[in-house]
């Protein structure tokens, strides 16, 4: 399953998180887990079209109680495409997917997880 966002100014955004894996049977909510039951969720593409003329920079990473950058501080010129397709897994339990732009606000960034 894809998600897509649209990001229009310098902010952090989730991309994913334990909330979007979770199973809700008779009205309570449990997490989806895999064969060793644990709560992994695996990312097998991550795609960032800067759409605007103006300069981006952003930056992915895995937040939790220690930080996993996947990039970091990416400069991302003005009608640019990142693609990240190497496939990796983290516990939702623990971490969150966060994305952080701080260009200057004016960019449109289109982001495909898959």
């Amino acid at each position: 399953m894809s998600k897509f966002f649209n990001i229009t100014s310098a902010t952090t955004t989730t991309l994913a998180q334990a909330s979007d894996y979770a199973v809700a049977t008779n009205g309570v909510s449990t997490f989806s887990r895999n064969k060793r039951g644990a709560n992994t969720v695996t990312i097998s593409k991550v795609v960032v079209n800067n759409a605007d003329a103006a300069a981006a920079t952003v930056s992915i990473w895995l937040d939790g109680s220690t930080d996993y950058y996947i990039v970091s501080g990416l400069s991302m010129p003005g009608r640019s495409v990142f693609v990240w397709d190497t496939p990796f897994t983290f516990d939702a339990s623990t971490h969150t997917l966060k994305l952080t732009n701080t260009g200057d606000g004016s960019e449109s960034l289109y982001i495909i997880l898959t």
